[in-house]
């Protein structure tokens, strides 16, 4: 490929990711809901962060061992301060503080 082409594949992808992964996450809602919360919640978290795993066994595959490295440090602190953020704020709501 050409360096331009380049550009144009990496911006189809993303787009391409987005209403994936948006797919992904109602399918994988959908069973959950059909087969209780103990495996729906183990669906959630297995599928959940699937397209991240993709695109991780992608970049090792092409020798990207730093790229890998970033993305899971990037989900494990992304995950983190969601989680605590979150927590505060509906905590914060839920207490009026």
């Amino acid at each position: 490929l050409k360096p331009e082409a380049h550009t144009l594949l990496f911006v189809l992808s993303v787009l391409a990711i987005v209403p994936l992964a948006t797919l992904l996450s109602h399918a994988t809602e959908s069973v959950a809901a059909k087969t209780g919360d103990t495996v729906g919640g183990l669906l959630n978290a297995t599928l959940g962060n699937l397209t991240e795993l993709v695109i991780a066994l992608a970049a090792l595959r092409a020798g990207q061992y730093t790229l890998v490295k970033a993305s899971v440090a990037g989900a494990i602190v992304t995950n983190t301060l969601f989680l605590l953020g979150g927590s505060f704020l509906l905590g914060g709501l839920k207490h009026h503080v």
